[in-house]
């Protein structure tokens, strides 16, 4: 549901810097999966790390991942 999708501009409220747990491929600049098992998430060596919920974080999610 695209009308659904979680973007940068979106208030966070009392969840802004909230730890959570995201997956990406190596890199710097990857994008952002919430679950290990996204389908745009194409490498078999994956990342797992634990940021603060935040604008930044949000404007790196997929688009699948953001919905």
């Amino acid at each position: 549901m695209r009308d659904r999708m979680l973007t940068a501009d979106v208030p966070l409220g009392p969840f802004e810097g909230t730890k959570i747990t995201v997956y990406s491929a190596k890199g710097k600049n990857a994008m952002l999966h919430v679950r290990r098992e996204c389908g745009q998430l194409r490498t078999a060596n994956v990342t797992t790390t634990e940021v603060p919920l935040n604008a930044d974080v949000m404007g790196r999610f997929c688009s699948g991942c953001a919905d």
